[in-house]
């Protein structure tokens, strides 16, 4: 049986249960705008892929330059989180 992600026990920390529910499910983010935007954000797109994204949906420099912002405090919030952990 495939291990569920979303309610695997373990870590307690809601950014690392998104993050993990989002890299291991097997939907693919990136059909969508929203969706791409959304692991974007959790999980982030490596260089080709994200330049794929951009021009598959109309993404401008800026947009980018702000979805890997948003990725990075995203990203700083989750260390953050896995340093509070009990």
């Amino acid at each position: 049986m495939a291990t569920d992600w979303a309610t695997e026990p373990g870590g307690t920390g809601p950014l690392e249960a998104l993050h993990n529910a989002i890299s291991f499910g097997s939907m693919y983010w990136g059909d969508a705008r929203d969706t791409a935007w959304i692991y974007g954000v959790v999980v982030s797109w490596d260089g080709p892929a994200m330049r794929e994204l951009a021009a598959k949906f109309g993404w401008s420099d800026e947009k980018v330059r702000q979805l890997r912002l948003l990725r990075r405090n995203f990203r700083a919030l989750e260390l953050r989180e896995a340093h509070q952990s009990p």
